[in-house]
């Protein structure tokens, strides 16, 4: 009966089947359990039911497996291909495992752990599978046309998601979204698909707009964001970020990250907590006062709090990023390539300070935002001002 339920329209009764055979003290074999774990909706049901597994066999990790990937939860599933075979539960992954962790992988654009499933398929005789030789060459395609326009290759991009199609492999919307990020660098635009896009898509195309200023279309996507509550969209537009106000929804904070000699440095904006701060602060101004010799002007539109010109001027000028790049200065050799990391998109005075920055201190600085890489070198970056 639990097996039936797994596969209904009414997965729960399986469930609350399972429950009810434990509270009366009936010990479930692992095939019960299993497809009780299918049964669950939330992934907290599943690792419930999953750790009263006496001897988990590689069908239950399966399921666990997929249960994670269904609710969004891909990391936590590759993790699970370790675990499986470590000591404690001597567990040998199978071809399932195999083609639900490259899925995983394909979403994530996870390749370097998609590789090792690769070596591991190979290894263990399953290669001749043909459902696993389409998953391995949509996750190598997915990675490279993400990889390509996040790294502003966007044409090469675009001629392999063509390749893709001539293989006949159906795109995602991972696919089209790291399309819609290659057309924006390369100056086309997309405005229908086959998939129903999500809110990272409908993202993208915003960025595109904005770069072209196609109003019309920009205000179409904003209505689709708002509808979808977009809650990652308030560093686009103002209209989103209000809407987000109204429904309580925060913002995550801006933080840039740079490691160095094996630490890692953390800064938000007008950052008072490092040990060097006062150095820092002095190193940054100096920098400012470079740039605006060299010709860099803040751009006050980058700061979309209801705050005056002055003010905006001021929150703009420490912004987590510069406050990285300004320790990178203080803490390394002249020419050392600074390696920044932060956790939303970049936004439009960072990125021309960081173009000024990259030609008057002759340094490179590779960045990783929200959404791409931006490597800047001379006074210009790889993204060719679209992101």
């Amino acid at each position: 009966m639990i097996r039936a339920s797994s596969m209904s329209d009414s997965p729960q009764k399986g469930l609350l089947l399972y429950r009810d055979m434990r509270r009366r003290g009936v010990s479930a074999d692992p095939l019960s359990s299993s497809f009780a774990i299918k049964c669950c909706i939330r992934c907290h049901d599943a690792c419930k039911v999953f750790d009263e597994i006496p001897q988990r066999d590689t069908i239950a990790w399966n399921v666990m497996i997929s249960c994670l990937i269904r609710n969004k939860r891909s990391r936590d599933a590759l993790n699970l291909f370790d675990v499986m075979q470590s000591s404690k539960y001597e567990c040998e992954p199978d071809d399932v495992t195999c083609l639900l962790l490259l899925q995983a992988c394909a979403h994530l654009n996870a390749l370097e752990f998609g590789e090792r499933i690769h070596r591991y398929i190979m290894e263990h005789g399953y290669g001749a599978a043909l459902n696993l030789s389409n998953s391995l060459i949509s996750m190598y395609s997915r990675a490279m046309i993400s990889g390509l326009a996040a790294n502003g290759y966007g044409i090469e991009a675009i001629e392999a998601f063509q390749e893709m199609q001539r293989l006949g492999i159906w795109p995602d919307d991972q696919t089209f979204t790291g399309v819609l990020s290659a057309c924006s660098h390369s100056g086309l635009l997309i405005t229908s698909m086959a998939v129903r896009p999500d809110s990272t898509i409908w993202r993208t195309l915003l960025g595109a707009c904005r770069i072209y200023g196609d109003v019309t279309l920009g205000e179409r996507v904003i209505e689709h964001l708002i509808e979808l509550k977009a809650q990652e969209a308030g560093d686009k537009v103002a209209e989103v970020r209000k809407l987000m106000k109204e429904k309580s929804i925060q913002t995550t904070p801006g933080c840039s990250t740079i490691e160095l000699k094996g630490t890692v440095h953390d800064f938000v904006v007008d950052d008072v907590l490092h040990p060097r701060k006062s150095e820092i602060y002095k190193t940054l101004n100096e920098i400012n006062k470079q740039l605006k010799i060299a010709g860099y002007v803040v751009e006050p539109s980058s700061e979309l709090h209801k705050i005056d010109e002055k003010e905006k001027g001021y929150v703009l000028s420490y912004h987590s990023e510069k406050l990285a790049v300004a320790f990178g200065v203080l803490a390394t050799p002249p020419g050392t390539t600074l390696r920044v990391a932060n956790n939303l998109r970049l936004c439009v005075d960072c990125h021309n300070f960081l173009k000024t920055f990259s030609w008057v201190y002759n340094r490179d600085v590779v960045l990783r935002d929200h959404n791409r890489f931006h490597h800047f070198r001379g006074g210009l970056c790889s993204c060719n001002d679209y992101w």
